[in-house]
Order: structure tokens, then sequence, then C-alpha cells
């Protein structure tokens, strides 16, 4: 039995010795390294396909952006109702929803006995009117002379005052219908009133029809100008001191693709909405490309000011599980011929502006850091693979 036993024993070490000696492969050793050393290893050749550069944080001015979110807006003055100023029937619509008219262009026809009614009124009260002035410079002069009472003077002269004062309102309301008075006689009365367009726009909410009758000041149809629209944000309360009127806003439209539009505030609410703890702000600017409508969802930039920051390229930043941000760099001791090791820190980003961002370090790099400004992502993947 322990002669066997002896036997055995040098066997088994002879096995563990030629285990131990073998050669292990090329693969073996950079993965031993990378993960001794804590760092991503990349030969020459994949630096070189990658085409790595390096730089370094450097201070730059860059603009501090509020992000906040909202729609746009049609100002007040864009929105016109258009009504009639006399109760009548829709004789003829002549345009439909959606369509763009000029100002002046004929809206509506509408038949109107009132309309009729008033000027006649018109004509009647101007021919009065001639009598009562002359009878009112006749008491005057007999009043003057003490040959008429003053009573008499008074009664001609509010006579004449009242007739001249229901001319004056009833030729301002057939001017709101579009009838010039100068041009009125009792051989051309007008017996349709004509709604036309006050300013260039897109016809909306058309509530007219043929054969409808409508009421005095009830709205037939709306024209909106969309030439310039206002951006209505929505700034969260902890943001809106940095805001002030006249900054620059900077803005996409989730359904134009990317195209940045830019804005001017123009005004800042004074109430902050208790349910979502935020203020409402207003940007103007011009609706060039005409594809813009009011309603349409924005995500903006409210540039508050210029500060100088830490910053990289925006390049150098990749983000990893989510919302955390890292940066790869290396050092003198770690480039050799055969390639280079890599490692990450993160960082906390900051405002963005012409292709940099500020970045904020949760640990110093060593002094001789030099950091991946171009090809940081190619890194990233390399990265993913070798951790799988």
């Amino acid at each position: 039995m322990n002669t066997r036993i002896h036997l055995i024993l040098p066997a088994i070490l002879l096995m563990m010795i030629g285990c131990t000696n073998q050669e292990p492969s090329v693969e073996k050793v950079n993965e031993s390294l990378s993960t001794a050393s804590g760092g991503l290893f990349l030969s020459a050749e994949q630096i070189n396909y990658a085409g790595i550069e390096y730089g370094s944080i450097s201070e730059r001015k860059l603009s501090y952006n509020v992000n906040a979110r909202g729609k746009l807006v049609l100002p007040l003055n864009a929105i016109i109702d258009h009504v009639s100023q006399y109760a009548g029937l829709v004789k003829a619509v002549h345009t439909k929803e959606g369509q763009y008219v000029r100002k002046g262009q004929l809206l509506v026809t509408l038949i109107s006995p009132e309309f009729v009614n008033a000027q006649q009124r018109y004509l009647m009260v101007k021919n009065e009117l001639v009598m009562l002035e002359q009878e009112y410079e006749r008491q005057k002069e007999l009043n003057k002379d003490k040959i008429a009472s003053d009573k008499l003077f008074e009664k001609a002269r509010a006579d004449y005052n009242v007739a001249l004062a229901e001319l004056t309102g009833l030729g301002i309301q057939l001017s709101l219908a579009n009838i010039d008075i100068d041009q009125l006689k009792e051989d051309n009365i007008a017996e349709s009133i004509e709604i036309h367009s006050q300013q260039d726009g897109y016809v909306e909410r058309v509530t007219a029809n043929p054969g409808k009758y409508v009421m005095v000041d009830e709205c037939l149809m709306q024209v909106i100008n969309r030439d310039h629209l206002l951006v209505e944000l929505s700034v969260f309360e902890k943001d809106i001191m940095l805001v002030q009127t006249g900054q620059k806003v900077s803005f996409t439209l989730s359904n134009l693709g990317n195209e940045v539009y830019k804005a001017d505030i123009i005004s800042i609410g004074n109430i902050v909405d208790e349910d979502n703890r935020v203020v409402r702000v207003l940007a103007e600017f011009k609706n060039s490309s005409g594809r813009m409508l009011p309603g349409m969802f924005v995500a903006s930039e409210i540039h508050t000011g210029e500060e100088v920051v830490e910053a990289l390229p925006e390049e150098a930043l990749v983000r990893r599980e989510g919302n955390e941000w890292i940066i790869f760099y290396t050092t003198e001791e770690e480039q050799g011929e055969s390639g280079t090791t890599f490692h990450t820190a993160n960082v906390k980003p900051g405002t963005s502006q012409n292709g940099y961002i500020e970045v904020m370090l949760e640990q110093a790099l060593p002094i001789d850091s030099k950091i991946v400004v171009s090809g940081a992502y190619f890194l990233k993947t390399e990265q993913a693979k070798q951790a799988e």
C-alpha cells in the first residue's frame, strides 16, 4: 500500500509542473494586463484605425442655457374675428376654411333690412341737419340783437347738436359696414353688407353659411396671421431668476426634424403655476418657413448668459448606462510601441455651445493625462466587447 502511494505522488507532481509551464496565448496576456491595470488596452493598429486624437480640458466662454418645453401660439393681435355691424341673412360665403386671403378681400355678403334702414336714416338726418343749422344761425343772430329770447336760441342750438351727433354716429356705423358716406345718395342705397378681410392670413372657424341669420357682432369667421408666432415656454421656478427679456432662445419642433430656430424673449409671467411649479415665458420670432402652426410642441434652450468654464469637445464625452457620462484618458507611461492603455473617468456635463461642453470631473486626473477627444465612441465599443 505504501509503495503504491510513493509511486502516485511523483506522477501527480510532474503533471502539475507540466501544466504550470504551458505558455499562455497573446490574447490571455493582454486580457490579464488590461484586467490587472483596470484599463482598456488597444494595439497601435486599433488606435490608428479609430483615428484617436488627444486633447485636454481647457477654459472656454460658454453660454449658460435653461432648458424649457412649450408650444407655438398666436399673438392676440394676429387673430381677427369678422363680424357684422347689423343683423341679417347670409347671402353668400366667398371663401373656405384654410384658404389664404389678402387684406380687403371679400369674405361674406349679408342681406340686412336694418342696414338699409340705417342708410335711409342717415340721409334723412343729413337733410334735417341743413334746416336745423339754418334755424340755429337765425336764432343766434336774433338773440344777439335781443330780438328773440334766450330760450328759443338754446332750443335751436340743442336741436342742431342732437341731429349732428346722430348723423355722426350713423356715419361711423355705416363706415364700419364699408359704406362711403360721402358717396351715399338717395338713389344708391346698398341692399347688402359686404364683410372684407381686415388682414392677410388664413381663414379659420367659419360659422357662416348661406341662409343663416346672424345677430349683431356674431363671429362669422376668423382670419389668423402666422407671420409672427410666439413661443410659449414653461420655465421651472428654480430657473426663472436667470431668465430676462431680450435673451435669445434656440428651439426645435418635434415634427420638423432637427432644424434649430431662433426667438427673443418678450415677456415673463409673474405667477408660478401651483401644479407644475412653472412660470409662463413668451418669445417672439418670424415664421419665415411658413410650415409652423400654432400648437406645435417646442423643445428649447434659453441662453441666459456667458460664463468661463472647463470644457471639452462634445465628441469626447460618451454616455454609459443611462445618464452617466465618461471620458477616456491615458498617461505617458501607459503608451508604448505595441499599444496604449486607456482609463475612464466619470464627469458631470453642463452647458454646451458650438461643439464644446462644460465638464465637471468627479475626481482629479493624473497631471500628464491625455484625454481622447476623437474616437471615444470606438473605445466605448471596445470596452463593451471586452466586458462580454
